[in-house]
Parts: structure tokens; C-alpha cells; sequence
């Protein structure tokens, strides 16, 4: 399929574009307009979704922004993202006067960068029909990698000689000098935007230098990384399908995840990939298929204005008493490779939509506590509950308490498993600190959905002791009739023993939930 070249202006500027066209079209056809991310350009990749798009009856507009590519500018290679979004306006613009395209069915699509631009762009223009967002960079201060990644020597190293090179093309451009850029893509140990082998093989598997893109580009945008401006997702009154992908390192899925959750009308993908792997071989067939079902159920139906079914949606309402939505998208990012590895891929996915959904209905029930201690504990009987009602149902019922006995200790983890955590639970004097004022907490709130301890007196050999004489746990998952699930709990608490200080053990031998009048914890000196 060969586009039609195509031109347009921004900002004075004049800029390059290539238009997919369906073959048979009987009239005006919807038009998804499409901007690479980063220093891409629209030959880069892009050409393998919009043949796909256009072969599925949506045109493909795909442009290059000002500065990159086949667009004009005096100043190259240099990411500028106030400008790059003007360069959407500008295109969406100029497709909505194009005689084959209908106005009212133009869809916005991005990737990487311009995954987050696509949001800012459709938020103020509700004219826009449905939007396509690939693994956003939405925030500049929310990146894929983990504290524990981002402290590793060899990205902190390669971190400050990024800054470096930042700043001095920073400098050079307030004394007037042209950029001083550094390549996108080159091997470890070089200053380079990506220095990932899977980064160099992917521009590479797309065409490389060959296409029009430059392997180089200006550093200062480190110091202008896009900031999400909240409010943003509330105001996308059109549907918006969301592909993320789990191992992403350079954007972080977790927190794109919780802005897609306020979004009103969000369709929500979660891929077991990294930030590259979207553009080829299955995963780029897979993704771009569900991007075209997409765009064909919003841009071709009769009714294409109607906004999603409550059941296609990732909505998760009324979750702010004891639920945050950011805890919302912790577990599902903790359910999935337990699901994905036990169910599959596609049963994994349906599982997370029926979670979100089910969010809904069990938020209604759950207590509001004040004490932190009880309302952390309860999230993770939420979380498990909501986890093992969405399970299919001719899953067996030794399998579904295997899943959640799974996805229990993975709550655990991701709860203490981090640098402070671990350096606090270490240490004798402020693990002790801690848990004292953790109890205390609970005692002094005093509520009857909560928890309540007994202390036990100092003695040798004994770190520290408590009895748990109330469990809030046992008692909301009697009452939502799955009182099965709260042995399985008790046994998160054995998740802590690897981050107890040398020399102290974890000792228990009865629990309320296994029928024993309070749960004994023991931290016992060797």
C-alpha cells in the first residue's frame, strides 16, 4: 500500500504527512492521526499500523513533527512538547478539511511520547472520536524502572552522563550554539536516550536511519519532559483504549494504569511486555489488531457516539474509603503473571477487566477504618476476595485458593520488598519502633471492623510479642460469605520472615481464622 504524501502547516511551519487510504471507499471513511514518540519519525514503524488501519477501513494520517523527518524547522532533533501537541492540533486540523475523510470521525492515536500527547490533545477537544494511547510516557517524573533499578551503579552512572550532556547543550543553547545531541540508540557504555540492546535491535528491525529518522537528538528535553496536569483523564469524554505494557522501563504502566482509571470511558490492555517489543513480531499483531477492533467498534458503528457498556470498562468507582485507585492498580499488576501463568494470556485479561468491575460492588461494602494498620490489612483481604470472585467459574476450588494463596504472597512482597522497608524491618531498634506504633494505632481507634492487640510483657528470648484478639479480616470475610479465604491471609504474615533483623525469628501456632480464640505473634531471639 503506498500513502499519498501530504503537507501542512503549524505554527508557519511546514509539515510532512503521509495519508493511508482505504482502497474502497464509497464516501468520506473515519481517520485515525498518528505521531511517533520521541525522536521518531513517521516511516519508523508507523507505516505496519496504518497499512493495518487502513486496510480495515480507517485512513491513517501519519505526520512528522516540526524539526524531525520530512517536516520543516530550523531547529532539528530538538523535542519540544508544547510544540509537538500544537503539531497535533494542526494535523487533526487539516485532515478534518480533507474531502475524503468525515470530520466526525477522527480518532488520535500515540505511542511512547506521544502516547501522553494524545490525551492532553483529545482532553480539549471533545470533537475528537476515540483515542489510542501505546505505552505512554505520560509524566516525565513517572518513568518504568523501579527505586531499586534506578539505584543500580551502572543506570546512575549512565544517568549523570546524560545530565551532563543535558546540561551542557543547555548552556550552548543559551550562547546561541546549535544542539549538541547525543545518539538515541548505541551500545552500553556510550551517553545515548537508550542504551538497551532490545532499544538498538528494534529501530533497527523498523528500518533505522534508512526511513528518514536520525540517530541523534538534542538532551536538554530531559530538563522538559511532559507533567500530567490532573483533571486531564476526567475530561476525555470520548472512549479511550489504553495498551500497556507490564516490563515497561521506560514509562511507568503502573501509573498510566491509574490515569486511565479516571479516565470516564477507558478500555484497558495490559501486555507481559517491554517498552519496545509493541512494534514487532506477535506482540505488534496482537496489539495492532485490538487497536483496528477498536477503532472500527467507535468510528463505524451507527451508534459510535455512545460511550462503552459499564462492562467494558475499567471502572473502578467508589473506592476512595478504605481503596485508593493507586491500590486498585497495585493488585492488578500483582494478580496478573499469577493469573497470566496459570490461565493464559486471554483468560488473564478478562479476569482483570471482571476485577475492576468487581472493585465496584465490594467497595460498597467495606468498612471505612481510621487506624492505617487496619485499613492496610483489609486491603489485602479486598484485594483477595475481589481476586477469587472474578476467577472464572469452572476454575476447581483447590485452584482458585492456589491463585490466591500466590497472589497473597506477592501483596506481601510488594509491600515490604522495597529499600526503606527492608532497611526498617533490619533493623532491631526501629523495626520495634515501627511495630509498636502499628499496634498502638489500632488499639487506640478502637474499631469494631478493625484489629485489636494485646502486648506482651518483655521477657529473654523474646523480641517482641502480640496477641491479635480481634481480626477484621475473619470478620469481613465471614460476612461476604468466603470466611474459606482468611487462612490464607494468616499465611502472608510468613512473608515478613525475610525481613526480620538477624538473630529473630517469627513464631506462631494458632489463629483465628483456623478457629483459635486470638493469633499468637511471636519474635523470638535465637
Amino acid at each position: 500500500m503506498s500513502p499519498r504524501e501530504v503537507f501542512f502547516d503549524s505554527a508557519g511551519v511546514r509539515c510532512a504527512a503521509d495519508l493511508y487510504l482505504p482502497e474502497e471507499a464509497s464516501g468520506p471513511v473515519p481517520c485515525v492521526v498518528m505521531g511517533h514518540g520521541g525522536s521518531g519519525t513517521k516511516r519508523l514503524g508507523l507505516p505496519s499500523y496504518a497499512e493495518k488501519f487502513a486496510r480495515g477501513g480507517v485512513a491513517a494520517f501519519v505526520f512528522d513533527y516540526r524539526g524531525f523527518g520530512a517536516s520543516g524547522g530550523q531547529l532539528r532533533q530538538v523535542i519540544d512538547v508544547a510544540a509537538q501537541r500544537e503539531d497535533y492540533r494542526a494535523a487533526i486540523d487539516h485532515v478534518r478539511g480533507l474531502p475524503e475523510i468525515d470530520p466526525r470521525r477522527v480518532a488520535v492515536w500515540g505511542t511512547s511520547l506521544s502516547g501522553g500527547h494524545v490525551l492532553a490533545v483529545a482532553a480539549a477537544d471533545p470533537g475528537i472520536a476515540a483515542v489510542v494511547s501505546q505505552v505512554p510516557m505520560i509524566d516525565g517524573m513517572h518513568r518504568g524502572r523501579t527505586l531499586r533499578q534506578r539505584l543500580n551503579r551502572e543506570v546512575t552512572t549512565r544517568t549523570w552522563q546524560f545530565v551532563l550532556a543535558a546540561v551542557r547543550d543547555v548552556l550552548g543553547a543559551a550562547h546561541g550554539k546549535p544542539p549538541r545531541t547525543v545518539p538515541v540508540v548505541a551500545p552500553p557504555g556510550q551517553v545515548a536516550v537508550f542504551t538497551e540492546p532490545e532499544a538498538r535491535e528494534t529501530f533497527e528491525a523498523l528500518g533505522g536511519e534508512a526511513t528518514g529518522w536520525r540517530n541523534e537528538l538534542a538532551p536538554r528535553f530531559l530538563f522538559a519532559l511532559p507533567q500530567y496536569v490532573r483533571g486531564t483523564a476526567e475530561r476525555l469524554s470520548m472512549p479511550l483504549l489504553m495498551c500497556l505494557a507490564d516490563h515497561d522501563l521506560q514509562a511507568s504502566s503502573a501509573f498510566a494504569a491509574r490515569v486511565a482509571a479516571r479516565a470516564p470511558h477507558a478500555d484497558l490492555r495490559l501486555y507481559p511486555l517491554g517498552h519496545f517489543d509493541v512494534y514487532t513480531g506477535e506482540a505488534f499483531d496482537q496489539i495492532s489488531d485490538a487497536q483496528l477492533a477498536f477503532l472500527q467498534t467507535h468510528l463505524f458503528s451507527p451508534n459510535r457516539r455512545e460511550l462503552p457498556s459499564r462492562a467494558t470498562r475499567l471502572d473502578v468507582p467508589r473506592v476512595e474509603r478504605v481503596l485508593s485507585r493507586k491500590q486498585v492498580g497495585r493488585a492488578l499488576r500483582f494478580a496478573r503473571p499469577v493469573l497470566v501463568d496459570e490461565l493464559g494470556e486471554r483468560a488473564a485479561h478478562e479476569v482483570a477487566h471482571r476485577m475492576a468491575r468487581e472493585y465496584g460492588e465490594v467497595a460498597a461494602v467495606v468498612p471505612a477504618l481510621r487506624a492505617p494498620t487496619s485499613r492496610m490489612t483489609l486491603r489485602l483481604a479486598v484485594d483477595s476476595l475481589v481476586l477469587y470472585r472474578s476467577l472464572p467459574q469452572d476454575t476447581a476450588p483447590h485452584v482458585k485458593r492456589a491463585l490466591v494463596s500466590r497472589f497473597v504472597a506477592r501483596w506481601m512482597d510488594g509491600q515490604f520488598d522495597t529499600p526503606i522497608a527492608r532497611w526498617v524491618y533490619r533493623h532491631r531498634a526501629p523495626h520495634l519502633l515501627l511495630r509498636r506504633f502499628w499496634f498502638a494505632t489500632a488499639n487506640l481507634a478502637d474499631e469494631p471492623d478493625g484489629w485489636r492487640f494485646r502486648f506482651l510483657k518483655p521477657r529473654p528470648g523474646l523480641f517482641y510479642g502480640v496477641d491479635v484478639t480481634r481480626c477484621g479480616i475473619v470478620r469481613f470475610l465471614a460476612d461476604q460469605g468466603a470466611a474459606e479465604l482468611a487462612p490464607l491471609m494468616c499465611q502472608g504474615d510468613y512473608q515478613i520472615i525475610r525481613f526480620l533483623p538477624p538473630g529473630v525469628r517469627f513464631v506462631r501456632t494458632q489463629v483465628i481464622a483456623e478457629g483459635a480464640p486470638y493469633c499468637d505473634f511471636r519474635y523470638a531471639t535465637r
